[in-house]
């Protein structure tokens, strides 16, 4: 499995639009109010967006481990917290463009190539800019959540390019699990935007959209409940995924898969 250009730049465009639209209606209260981010405002989730998009150094940091994630995002919380809404929509158009260009620069064939080590393997440059989907998507409903405005993804667009940077990321797992379940068969049954069933063969990165044998777990889950369970958002999930199998795995898997496990390990 890959990511693809265009549905990146689909996903990014898309999740752009919706976030600018968004930001040019709100009021300054509604900017200062609490976002779901846990103590960050509404006003610090923009500055976080907009730093990784507006300074390299972060990226860079972050990607070449010169500072932990978490004090990156500490200091970009701070960055633009005093903008009118009119001065956000003006940044984000930036950062969009930006983005647009750093996706039309990277060679097709260099987007897949696993390069960046991470604690538990290697990530690709289109699974960078999978992440950076998954990391919009994310706060755009930390923004939208609090102010009632919505709890779900709606762009089918963003949504594959979640699920697909997911996906990708899932044989990071097979340094935590036992030798002995090698070979054995997980089958995600997904439904909601980008649904679809995929299989994976512990020990390897082969996905298959074609289940065969015995799968040792099954997880049945509408994408979105997926997603925001491993983010973690428990206020976005309206019903969580039902694992049934072997329990033990479930269990570690669970545990294991999560955002923050990408780049801490």
């Amino acid at each position: 499995m890959s990511l693809q250009k265009r549905a990146i730049r689909s996903a990014l465009t898309s999740q752009r639009r919706q976030l600018s639209q968004l930001v040019a209606g709100l009021t300054s209260a509604q900017l200062d109010a609490p976002s779901l981010c846990d103590g960050w405002s509404n006003r610090a989730v923009l500055s976080h967006i907009l730093s990784f998009e507006l300074h390299s150094l972060d990226f860079w940091q972050l990607v070449l481990k010169f500072r932990a994630i978490n004090d990156i995002t500490a200091n970009q919380t701070k960055r633009y917290t005093d903008c009118s809404p009119a001065e956000y929509h003006r940044l984000l158009t930036r950062g969009h463009k930006r983005m647009m260009r750093l996706l039309a620069v990277t060679p097709t064939w260099l987007l897949n190539r696993k390069l960046i080590p991470v604690p538990n393997g290697r990530l690709s440059l289109g699974q960078l800019f999978g992440d950076i989907v998954v990391d919009r998507a994310v706060h755009a409903l930390d923004i939208t959540h609090g102010l009632g405005l919505g709890s779900r993804i709606e762009s089918a667009e963003s949504m594959a390019v979640c699920l697909d940077f997911l996906l990708t990321c899932i044989d990071l797992l097979n340094p935590k699990i036992p030798q002995e379940y090698h070979g054995e068969q997980i089958v995600l049954r997904l439904s909601g935007l980008a649904a679809r069933t995929v299989s994976w063969t512990i020990g390897t990165s082969t996905l298959s959209d074609s289940p065969a044998g015995k799968a040792l777990i099954t997880v049945a889950s509408d994408t979105n409940d997926l997603l925001f369970t491993i983010i973690p958002r428990a206020a976005l999930v309206q019903r969580a995924p039902t694992i049934t199998g072997n329990k033990q795995l479930a269990d570690l898997i669970t545990r294991s898969f999560n955002a923050n496990a990408l780049w801490e390990g």
